[in-house]
């Protein structure tokens, strides 16, 4: 059982309405809440009197958590209401929009109705007379998952609907109000076809196949969609209820918000409503400022801080007292966010910082870590996580150690040998060192995906079945084909030969330029300068169009060639991949042992004993933005016992906090 303190208590004893509750990281936040939710029960009240929305599945559990070590049954814990924003708004609106799908992540359906909004809204440009500004045609493809990013920024601070009603978009007024243009065309066609709004007549093709589809299953739901949709039908000008079938009135006497920062003005704005149509008699929120780092998703502080009093008065509470670490990371995090920390006496936590001169010093330093922790735990994983800030340029740290012998679990991003640029490279590798058997395990879907979409081919406007046959037959061909041959034929411009049809001219250029110079001996030191020279990299910010992703995309094809340099050959380079693949398929028997690396944003809310956060080099983990800051603060923060930072080079600002209290190394590579 555990035992309140006195902050915990002021809380407890509050009589307030409207209560805020500022915790730094690792001061039982959390636990704060679960302890009023107990009170609450304890004093006779219904569990349905009581309803806590947080932000993720992993907070849900989290409290649900909490109320077990607090002396709750497993089914008391169960029996308090306690939901998602995204999935209470979905089951809500069900009465009133029929049930659609909610998907935790893009699949199929996703994928078609974005090639067809890129296809409309490119159409209307046109028609508009604003092809000039709009930036994606149907063959980029690789830019939806941009394009799903934004769409989460303009969808959580409702951008579209703030507008004024005589708005009209356009390059200029998009411009006026600090909207991509692109962007906001896209995501009003996207969200027609999403919402089931659109009929036969837009659909502007004869397809009736593609018609039918839109009939019977456009309605989704993707990740955020729920809370944006729900506070756009309660912020509508005709709304299908009136007060006493109003979708949120549920009865609650008692509400509960975790995860405060990360609101949005979409979940806002349902908040708004929620208390408006329910008998609230308190509500808590708990949040960090310092800990907003979903701005994608339009999270800003202000909306915990300054406008969550509904307007009216709310008491504030603060828990300064940390219980996950010691003063020797609390001082400096206490430095860097600028506010007082508390520690318990008995807590203590070690913070080393090192130089390394290279990713090899960064792997050796992780798998050192990871056999020291194994060894204290060795019934169990150990407690280990390497946290990135650019999971997208890991290359050269997944692949050293995977060398090592350990498998990799990645956490919000995507192992780097399973990234379309990454795959692409390798085919091209393969297919020039005539080393295409190395590819036996490699993902054949991923890696027709991958030809296809830097071909310039993939999303094109044919039936889905015409391009997956197309796209197959390419990669047929390129596994088939020698790449001597196809050098011949393209500087011959002979066709139809399969590639030569499917390819637009920029790929087609690139792609044999840099064939030709891989048959003309190019040595595995040199493979970067020759994939960037012959075109490629050119080839990969076309394909995802977007700065950040594309940009990102140009690093990790020069990571993954670079980690090239020291092989013999080619094939050799290719075949330890080829054997990493076949130990990873031994992972599901226990072979190998684990390390798990996380995005920032994906580690959040968990801890660990001990983290590693390489990378924290000045201009790339530095600068004084809020969420690049936040970002570091989070991640600093998910340490309990141990906390290693590395940099190449030259130290991020961030680290100046530390410059007293931690351990400073230099981290040498042996030649």
């Amino acid at each position: 059982m555990i035992s309140p303190n006195d902050d915990q208590i002021q809380i407890l004893n509050s009589q307030a309405r409207f209560n805020v509750i500022f915790g730094n990281a690792g001061a039982a936040k959390t636990t704060a809440l679960a302890m009023k939710i107990k009170d609450i029960l304890d004093k006779g009240h219904a569990f349905a009197d009581i309803f806590a929305l947080l932000y993720s599945d992993a907070a849900v559990q989290a409290l649900r958590q909490r109320l077990l070590w607090l002396g709750l049954s497993r089914d008391d814990a169960r029996a308090v209401q306690a939901m998602t924003f995204a999935e209470f708004c979905h089951a809500r609106l069900a009465p009133i929009e029929g049930m659609s799908r909610h998907l935790k992540h893009p699949n199929r359906l996703v994928h078609e109705t974005l090639v067809r909004a890129v296809e409309n809204a490119s159409e209307w440009a046109a028609r508009r007379g604003f092809s000039s500004s709009f930036e994606l045609d149907v063959g980029s493809v690789l830019a939806f998952p941009t394009l799903l990013h934004a769409f989460r920024q303009l969808k959580g601070t409702m951008a579209l609907q703030s507008l004024d009603a005589e708005f009209s978009l356009t390059p200029e007024s998009a411009y006026d109000v600090g909207i991509d243009f692109t962007q906001a065309a896209v995501l009003q066609a996207y969200e027609k076809i999403r919402r089931g709004n659109i009929g036969v007549e837009e659909v502007r093709r004869n397809d009736e196949a593609y018609v039918k589809e839109v009939e019977e299953e456009s309605l989704f739901r993707l990740e955020d969609d729920p809370f944006y949709d729900m506070a756009a039908v309660l912020e509508g000008s005709d709304t299908p209820f009136d007060f006493e079938t109003h979708p949120l009135r549920i009865g609650t006497r008692f509400l509960f918000v975790d995860e405060g920062h990360d609101l949005n003005k979409a979940m806002f704005t349902v908040l708004q409503h929620f208390v408006n149509v329910n008998p609230i008699e308190q509500f808590f929120v708990v949040g960090d400022p310092d800990q907003v780092i979903h701005s994608d998703s339009g999270a800003a502080p202000n909306f915990m801080t300054d406008t969550l009093d509904l307007g009216k008065p709310s008491k504030r509470f603060t828990l300064p007292l940390c219980r996950r670490f010691g003063e020797g990371l609390a001082n400096p995090l206490s430095a860097h966010a600028h506010k007082p920390y508390e520690v318990l006496e008995d807590s203590r936590t070690v913070v080393s910082v090192y130089n390394a001169e290279s990713y090899v010093g960064i792997s050796t330093l992780v798998a050192g870590a990871h056999s020291k922790a194994s060894a204290a735990v060795s019934d169990r994983m150990p407690s280990l996580a390497v946290l990135l800030r650019h999971p997208g340029t890991s290359v050269q740290l997944e692949n050293d150690l995977a060398l090592k012998g350990f498998h990799i679990e990645t956490n919000g991003f995507e192992p780097y040998m399973q990234r379309p640029e990454v795959l692409f490279l390798r085919v091209m590798v393969a297919w020039a060192a005539e080393a295409m058997d190395t590819l036996v395990r490699a993902d054949l879907g991923g890696i027709q995906a991958a030809l296809g979409e830097f071909s310039g081919f993939a999303g094109h406007h044919k039936a889905q079945d015409v391009q997956h046959k197309a796209i197959e037959t390419l990669t047929q061909y390129v596994l088939g084909e020698s790449p001597a041959s196809f050098v011949a034929q393209a500087e011959a411009h002979v066709d139809p030969k399969p590639l030569l049809y499917y390819c637009d001219d920029a790929a087609l250029q690139a792609i044999s330029q840099f064939l030709s110079r891989m048959i003309d001996g190019v040595g595995t030191d040199s493979l970067a300068e020759t994939v960037e020279s012959a075109g490629l990299i050119a080839l990969a910010k076309r394909a995802f169009v977007f700065e950040e992703r594309s940009n990102e995309a140009a690093a990790a094809m020069l990571e993954f060639a670079r980690s090239a340099a020291g092989f013999t050959n080619f094939r050799a380079w290719l075949q330890q991949m080829a054997n990493r693949e076949y130990a990873s398929s031994r992972q599901a028997r226990g072979a190998l042992p684990t390390i798990r690396m996380y995005s920032i944003p994906a580690c959040k809310g968990l801890e660990f004993d001990h983290v590693i956060i390489p990378d924290v080099n000045k201009g790339i983990f530095d600068g004084a933005n809020q969420e690049e800051r936040n970002l570091f603060y989070v991640a600093a923060s998910r340490a309990r016992k141990e906390l290693t930072m590395t940099y190449l080079s030259s130290p991020s600002s961030y680290l100046q906090s530390f410059a007293d209290s931690a351990h400073w190394d230099v981290i040498h590579t042996a030649n």
